[in-house]
C-alpha cells in the first residue's frame, strides 16, 4: 500500500468540511478524486503532503504516518508556476538545483527525458516562448524529476483547450504507464476521471465525505476511441448519477 487515507476529518471556522474520508491507493495505480468546486479536494491533498495540520485520523505512506515520513512527493497545481525569467531547462531542473543536485547528475537524468517528453530543442526557450501543451510538459517534466514515485496531481489540465487538454490526457497515459509513478488526481471533468482512472473516488460536498468508488475496468493503454463506447458511457453516468 502506497497511500492509506484514514478516518480523515476537518473542522474549519466551527464547520465540518471533511467526514471519515478513508480509501487507499495502491503501488503504480491511477486513483482520481472528483466532486463539485469547494468539497475539501485540494484540502486533501495538503493533508498529504503535510501542509494542513488541522485534521483528525491519520495518513499512511509507504508504511509510515505522514507526521514521520521523510520521503518526497511530486506535487503539480492547476497552475503550471513556471518562472518567467528561467528557460525550459532551469525550470526544469528546479526541483534537483533546490537538492543541490550535481550538475552532471541533472544533465544526465534530463537528457533522458527530454525527447519523451516532446521538448528535445526547446531547451534554451522562456515560458513565454512556449504553448500551452509545451508548458504542461514542462511542469510535469519538473514533477517528474522531483525524487519521488508518488504524483499528486491538482487539476492540472484545467486551463486548457479542448484540443490540448485531450493531447495532454494521453500523453499523460502513456508516461504513466512507462513508468509506473503511483498517482492521485484531482478534476471536476467525468469524461476526463473516466479516461485516465484505474479507480475513482466521488466526494461529495458540506461536509465533503465519500459518495461511491469507482473501478474503471477499460484495459489500458486506451485511447479517445473509449470515449464513445458503451462501457465508457456507462461509468459515466454511474458518476453523474453519485454527484446529484
Amino acid at each position: 500500500m502506497k497511500i492509506s487515507l484514514n478516518n480523515i476529518g476537518q473542522i474549519y471556522d466551527g464547520k465540518k468540511v471533511l467526514s471519515d474520508i478513508s480509501f487507499d491507493v495502491n503501488e503504480s495505480e491511477f486513483i482520481t478524486l472528483i466532486g463539485p468546486s469547494g468539497c475539501g479536494k485540494s484540502t486533501i491533498f495538503k493533508i498529504i503532503t503535510g501542509l494542513e495540520k488541522n485534521y483528525t485520523g491519520n495518513v499512511i505512506i509507504d508504511g509510515t504516518d505522514i507526521e514521520k515520513y521523510q520521503g518526497k512527493l511530486a506535487y503539480m497545481p492547476q497552475n503550471d508556476l513556471l518562472l518567467d525569467w528561467r528557460t525550459l531547462y532551469k525550470n526544469a531542473v528546479l526541483p534537483m538545483e533546490i537538492e543541490k543536485t550535481d550538475k552532471k547528475t541533472m544533465n544526465e537524468r534530463i537528457k533522458k527525458l527530454l525527447p519523451e517528453f516532446k521538448l528535445s530543442g526547446e531547451e534554451g526557450k522562456y515560458p513565454y516562448e512556449l504553448s500551452g501543451g509545451m508548458k504542461k510538459r514542462t511542469a510535469l517534466l519538473r514533477t517528474f524529476l522531483v525524487d519521488s514515485d508518488i504524483m499528486l496531481l491538482d487539476e492540472p489540465f484545467g486551463a486548457l483547450d479542448a484540443i490540448t487538454r485531450s493531447e495532454m490526457q494521453q500523453f499523460l497515459l502513456e508516461v504513466c504507464e512507462k513508468h509506473r509513478h503511483t498517482v492521485l488526481f484531482i478534476t471536476h471533468d467525468i469524461d476526463e476521471a473516466v479516461y485516465l482512472s484505474d479507480r475513482i473516488i466521488v466526494l461529495g460536498k458540506n461536509p465533503a465525505v465519500i459518495k461511491g468508488e469507482i473501478k474503471i475496468q477499460i484495459s489500458k493503454p486506451r485511447n479517445t476511441d473509449v470515449l464513445l463506447e458503451r462501457e465508457f458511457l456507462e461509468y459515466k453516468k454511474k458518476i453523474m448519477d453519485m454527484l446529484v
